[in-house]
Order: C-alpha cells, then sequence, then structure tokens
C-alpha cells in the first residue's frame, strides 16, 4: 500500500544557521517543506538569509531545483524567536558543539 506524504504540511524547524543548519534548511526546502529556521544568535539571521539564498542560486544554476529560487524562499521563515517553533513538527538542532550553547538552546 503506497501512501504519499504532503510535504507542505510538514513545517521543520532548523535551530542554528551556520554552514550545516543552512545547508539542512535548503535541502527542506527543496522537499517542498516550510521552513522555520531560527537563528539563536541575535544578527546570525542577516548572514543566513544571504547565505541559503546562495545556496538556493547555486543549486538553481546546477539544474537542482523544479521552482524559482523566490519560490522556494517563500516557504521560508527566518527569526530569532524561539515561540516560531510552536508549529513544527521536527526541529533539528545544528548549533555549535558547544555545551553552554546546546544548554541554552534546549532550555
Amino acid at each position: 500500500m503506497e501512501r504519499k506524504v504532503n510535504t507542505t504540511q510538514i513545517t521543520i524547524g532548523v535551530v542554528g544557521l551556520g554552514l550545516m543548519g543552512s545547508s539542512i534548511v535548503v535541502s527542506l526546502l527543496l522537499a517542498g517543506h516550510p521552513v522555520v529556521a531560527l537563528a539563536p544568535v541575535k544578527g546570525e539571521e542577516k548572514d543566513a538569509a544571504l547565505r541559503i539564498r546562495a545556496l538556493l542560486e547555486h543549486c538553481a544554476r546546477n539544474g537542482l531545483t523544479n521552482k524559482s529560487v523566490e519560490n522556494y524562499l517563500s516557504s521560508l521563515t527566518i527569526s530569532t524567536d524561539y515561540r516560531d517553533l510552536e508549529d513544527c513538527r521536527l526541529v533539528l538542532e545544528c548549533v555549535l558543539e558547544e555545551i553552554d550553547i546546546k544548554k541554552a538552546v534546549y532550555k
């Protein structure tokens, strides 16, 4: 019995928007998920937005996209407010491997 999953109805959160977190965000967007990308460090969201756009543009140039970059970005929310993760079905933690940072994120 085959069951199709509608990825557009499964919002996923990603906490930490360095290279790994941004790459995961792009992969999720390409798969059709709405994504809430959380920058735990204020100011990080600006660099993350540029990095995510650049990665999507790279994918588009290499024929890995079905839609425009803007279309993918319309499914992305970048935030610094943990409350924005409330409606996510899954949240991935991608912060630095430093115990104090991880404690703050999980708190």
